[in-house]
């Protein structure tokens, strides 16, 4: 890389993860490490420090101060900072896509209630036979219930599985989200309660076109 008003050049040799604050064009300048050879003039000095236990974050940024005075440290970014800042600017995303995705459900019931709806006016006869000859309308009921729960699962399943397998090899900040999301303590409670409220939402949108179906007349 060369470095930005001067002809000379860097090598990337590797990529660290610091505590110090990000690059943001416009207003703070990028962090490179590199040799003392390679930089003419340092201007200042940057010192990464890992601590053993991280619970002792503040007492080392206090006998750092300490130590050298408050005049020679210029700033200090420690770990939780860093991890605040990358929370917030997941956050607002988490929480698109979490609009989203009960948009996404909302719409999904609808379309669940209108196809079964649909099928139940395309089968008025049969079921009126079905009544006929001995069924109950809560076995009626119950045979739109089973079946279209049946599919509910299967796609839930199917869908939590990819998610899991592959949801991380999106490419861009979705990919990224969910190798951070599936790093977080509540991963696996999350990747079994969202399916099962799918599944019930769509059994309850179910139910209630199911329950049409079981007050249709048996034919005399």
């Amino acid at each position: 890389l060369t470095v930005p008003g001067t002809t000379r050049e860097l090598t990337v040799v590797g990529v660290a993860d610091s505590a110090e604050p990000r690059y943001r064009p416009g207003e703070r300048p990028g962090l490179v490490w590199a040799l003392p050879s390679a930089v003419a003039d340092p201007g200042g000095q940057v010192v990464g420090l890992r601590l053993t236990d991280p619970g002792d974050t503040g007492y080392a940024v206090q006998r750092a101060v300490t130590e050298l005075g408050a005049g020679a440290i210029g700033e200090v970014a420690t770990w939780q900072q860093a991890r605040a800042e990358a929370q917030g600017d997941n956050r607002l995303l988490g929480q698109v896509l979490g609009l989203f995705g009960l948009g996404a459900l909302a719409a999904a019931g609808f379309a669940v209630h209108g196809a079964i709806a649909t099928r139940i006016r395309g089968h008025l006869r049969d079921i009126s036979i079905l009544k006929a000859i001995g069924f109950t309308p809560g076995q009626v009921v119950r045979v739109f219930l089973i079946q279209h729960l049946g599919y509910a699962l299967l796609g839930a399943v199917a869908a939590a599985v990819l998610t899991e397998a592959l949801g991380g090899a999106v490419p861009g900040r979705l990919g990224d989200a969910v190798d951070v999301w599936q790093g977080l303590p509540g991963h696996t409670a999350a990747l079994f309660v969202v399916p099962a409220g799918a599944v019930l939402f769509i059994g309850a949108t179910t139910g209630l076109a199911a329950w049409r179906a079981g007050r249709v007349p048996p034919v005399p």
